[in-house]
C-alpha cells in the first residue's frame, strides 16, 4: 500500500524541496525587481486540467493564480499568508509546474 510504501518518502521529500525552492526563487525575483511572473506546465498528458488553466497566464508578481480552488502566488505555494494551496493538496502534490519570473 501506498502508505508504507519505500517510494512515499521520496514523494514527500521531493515535494518539500521543491515547495522551498519556488517560496526561495519567488523572493529572489522581488529581491532582483522582476515584478512580472507566468505559469509553466510540464508539457504531457499528465498535467492537471486545472494547471493548464492558468499556462501561459502572465500577471503581476504579487498577484495570485487561481488553480483549480486554490490561490497560490508560484507552483506549491502552501506559505503564504493568503495562500490556500495547503488546504487543496490536489494542486500541490506532485506538481511539476514553474513560474517565469519576467521584468517589465
Amino acid at each position: 500500500p501506498y502508505w508504507v510504501s519505500n517510494d512515499r518518502p521520496k514523494f514527500i521529500a521531493e515535494n518539500e524541496s521543491n515547495t522551498i525552492i519556488n517560496s526561495a526563487e519567488f523572493t529572489e525575483a522581488i529581491n532582483n525587481g522582476f515584478n512580472y511572473k507566468v505559469w509553466d506546465v510540464f508539457p504531457d498528458d499528465r498535467v492537471r486540467p486545472t494547471h493548464m488553466d492558468v499556462f501561459g497566464k502572465d500577471i503581476p508578481i504579487d498577484d495570485y493564480f487561481t488553480v483549480g480552488e486554490a490561490i497560490m502566488l508560484y507552483p506549491k505555494d502552501v506559505t503564504s499568508a493568503f495562500s490556500t494551496g495547503a488546504e487543496h493538496p490536489e494542486e500541490v502534490i506532485n506538481c511539476r509546474c514553474t513560474i517565469r519570473y519576467i521584468k517589465r
